[in-house]
Order: structure tokens, then sequence, then C-alpha cells
């Protein structure tokens, strides 16, 4: 991995990612109430920065990633942009009360019964932490984590079929091939 491309894939995510958190952070912070929780602002931060550093690091290392015509990079450009789309959107119509409608509002919700079913199995097992709201910073962390792997594995499997479509299309038309070059 050489230092160039990890800054430039660092900054690159930094932005995408804290662009594609804005839906999921406004949710949490106004329509739970976690503005008042620095424990939890703290946590979801930490689990966006884990995204950040583990998309960075992924785009960084040699292989299909960093090669920009091979389907899996080219799926990750398309399923970015969608994402954008989706988060600026999703921004948009959230304060007009459209929180329902975004997906961000669903993976949160289920990643938070998967980590409350989690943390409930703990407690049944004897270990007891954090807040039995799912306040506390680990809850926080790991609702946010999990999410934000829902949120990707989605936008990957779309941006994915997106592209194997689009391959396909370029194969049937003999126009796209002479188009490219």
């Amino acid at each position: 991995m050489h230092r160039t491309t990890f800054l430039r894939q660092l900054r690159y995510w930094t932005f995408h990612c804290l662009l594609n958190a804005l839906p999921s952070f406004g949710i949490a912070l106004f329509a739970l109430g976690l503005w008042r929780n620095p424990a939890a602002i703290a946590a979801m931060l930490l689990a966006i920065g884990t995204f950040i550093l583990i998309y960075s690091t992924l785009t960084s290392l040699p292989g299909p990633l960093l090669e920009k015509e091979h389907l899996l990079s080219r799926a990750l450009r398309v399923g970015v942009k969608v994402r954008g789309w989706i988060s600026a959107i999703s921004v948009g119509i959230i304060p007009l009360g459209g929180m329902m409608v975004t997906p961000d509002f669903w993976c949160g919700f289920y990643a938070s019964e998967i980590v409350d079913k989690g943390v409930r199995w703990l407690r049944a097992r004897g270990l007891d932490f954090g807040s039995p709201k799912l306040t506390g910073f680990p809850e926080v962390f790991a609702v946010t984590l999990l999410e934000g792997f829902m949120l990707s594995l989605i936008i990957l499997i779309v941006a994915f079929m997106a592209v194997v479509v689009l391959q396909v299309l370029g194969r049937l038309n003999p126009w796209a091939a002479t188009d490219r070059q």
C-alpha cells in the first residue's frame, strides 16, 4: 500500500462516509434524542471513523478494489454514488416527516433490535453492562456499526447488479465498446 494512495482514499472516504452517515446521525440525534448523550455521540463518531478506515484501507490495497476497471471497483463506485444520492434525498425528506421511508431508519431499527436481543442474551448469562435502553457507548457503537454494514451491503448488492446489467448491455451494443476507446 502506497502512502499517497491511502491518504487519497482517506480523504475520499472521509467525505463519503460523513455524507452517508448524515441521515442516520440526524435520526439518532434528534428523533431519538441522543444529542443529550455525549457517550452516544462519541460512539457514533467512532463507528463512522471505523468505516472510514476500513474503506480507506480496502481501497488502498493492491487488488480488485484498486483497479478502476475491475467489476468490484466499478460496483463500489456506483454504490457510493447511489448511496450519496439516497443520503441527500433522505436528509431532505426526514425533516418533512419522511423518516420512515429512508433505508437509514429501517437499517437502524433492525440493527437496534439485533443489538438489543444480543444485550438481553448477554445479561441472561450474567454479563451486565451499559444502559438498558441501548444508549450506552458499547450499545450505540454496536448499533452504528451494524447499521453501517447493513447499508453498505444493500448498496453494494444493488450496485453490483447494476454494473453486471450495464456490462451485459454493453456487450449487446456493439457501439458501446468503441465509445469507451
